[in-house]
């Protein structure tokens, strides 16, 4: 994946990110009625706040599964401008913004183990 391919899906996943964590950050949680109420006359909102939200850690998650196996040998500047912006994320947004870094972070990482065991099971089949 060539290095502005990369930016992009970082900005993408940050703007969707930032939309979604920000309707749900200015929802009424306390009293449970309002929430029900909210959820029921506003669906769609809600619906489009999701579907960001996981589209946004989604593309996180690929620039995470690209530059997993690169950590152990180097850091380059896009991940550091990732973890940059993703303090400034979570200073932003407080839990909210952990729980979409973390999940980006968990997700990604899965992802990236999982194709160097789908490489390594590839290269064995080739030799057996």
């Amino acid at each position: 994946m060539t290095n502005r391919k990369q930016w992009i899906l970082l900005t993408i996943g940050l703007l969707l990110g930032h939309q979604s964590i920000q309707f749900f950050y200015n929802q009424p949680y306390r009293p449970f009625q309002i929430l029900v109420a909210t959820l029921v006359f506003s669906p769609y909102s809600w619906a489009t706040a999701i579907v960001m939200f996981i589209a946004g850690f989604l593309c996180l998650s690929k620039v995470v599964k690209v530059h997993y196996p690169l950590l152990h040998t180097k850091l380059n500047h896009l991940f550091i401008s990732c973890m940059v912006m993703s303090t400034v994320f979570m200073y932003t947004y407080s839990w909210l913004g952990v729980v979409f870094l973390i999940l980006a972070l968990i997700y990604g990482i899965m992802d990236a183990v999982d194709l160097e065991k789908k490489r390594k099971q590839e290269i064995l089949r080739w030799f057996i």
